[in-house]
This record gives structure tokens, sequence and C-alpha cells, in this order.
């Protein structure tokens, strides 16, 4: 079998948690006798590992879900015999480029590597934080830590909702739980 890792910048597992367990994966399936790529739409300029795995960038850096970038992936699917795309960015503009029905050829396996509603607990401190940065006034930020649970509520079904999609396209969902299975 065939595995294509796909995150929004390239793989090098010094830099960060998802970018880490991506490397590590790659590496334990390639132990098993699988073989697997790495799909970005960027590129941070580093060259940590040159020949293998193998990193594939997108033609269209500067939007993700444009003809090139599906007829550029369809062909990468069909030359390296890609059988399964492991969506490691999931969360982002990615759950609605790759689809089971945009690629049917292969298997679409999505990953959540953070708490589903984690940022809707935290919503106080990004109110704080716009305010700080001179994005909200004074009076804005009053008034939207008054109604915090209003907002709390449209983040969650907006949440829902995006999860909602996800399911529907993709083959697998993989979620972040504090449970071994």
């Amino acid at each position: 079998m065939n595995i294509a890792f796909y995150y929004y910048s390239d793989i090098n597992p010094d830099r960060g948690g998802t970018e880490r367990i991506t490397h590590f994966l790659a590496k334990s399936f390639e132990k098993e006798g699988y073989r697997c790529i790495y799909i970005a739409q960027i590129s941070n300029g580093e060259d940590f590992e040159p020949s293998k795995p193998y990193q594939y960038f997108l033609p269209d850096s500067c939007q993700l879900s444009t003809e090139k970038n599906e007829l550029f992936c369809h062909k990468l699917f069909k030359e390296q015999q890609i059988d399964v795309v492991i969506n490691q960015d999931a969360m982002n503009v990615a759950s609605s480029f790759f689809t089971k029905g945009r690629f049917p050829e292969v298997r679409i396996i999505s990953v959540l590597h953070f708490d589903m509603f984690g940022g809707c607990q935290h919503l106080v401190d990004a109110f704080k934080e716009q305010y700080l940065k001179g994005k909200d006034s004074f009076s804005k930020y009053w008034i939207k830590r008054v109604f915090v649970s209003y907002y709390q509520r449209m983040a969650r079904k907006s949440l829902c909702s995006l999860y909602r999609q996800l399911e529907v396209n993709s083959d697998y969902v993989v979620l972040l739980t504090q449970e071994a299975y």
C-alpha cells in the first residue's frame, strides 16, 4: 500500500507536533513495508532529508482548492500508485479539498490533531488578544465578554457543521482522544 500525507507546509520533524507525528508515522509505515510520500502546499525552504520520504509541492501555493492542484494530485496519485491520503490538516481548508468525491481513486483519512471544541472554551482569551492587538475597541471587547456564552454556542454550532462535512467527505476521521483503543 502507498500512502500520501498532506500537510499545509513541508514536513520537518524538528519544527512542530503535527510535522513530528507525520514523520514518525511515515517511518513506522515504511518499516512495515508501505511506501509514503508527503504533499504540501508551501515550502519552508528546509531540506532535512532529501531522498526519503518524498516531498511534493502543489503547483498553486497561494490557494489550495484550484483546478491546477486537483489535476496535479490526480496525476501524482496515479503515478505513485497512492491508495490512501492522510489529511493531517483537516481543520483547515484542506477539509474541503481532500474529499472522497473529488478524489474517488484513494481513501481519505482526515485527522484532527486538536481538541475539537477547545477554541470555544478559550474565546475570552481570543477576545482579549483581539483587543490588545488593536483589532477591537474596548467597548466591543466588553460586549463580547458579556455575551461570551452566545459566541461560544455560535462557534460550537459552526464547528459541528464543519465536522459533519468532514465526516461526509472522508472515508475515516481520526480524533484526538485520551483513551487508548
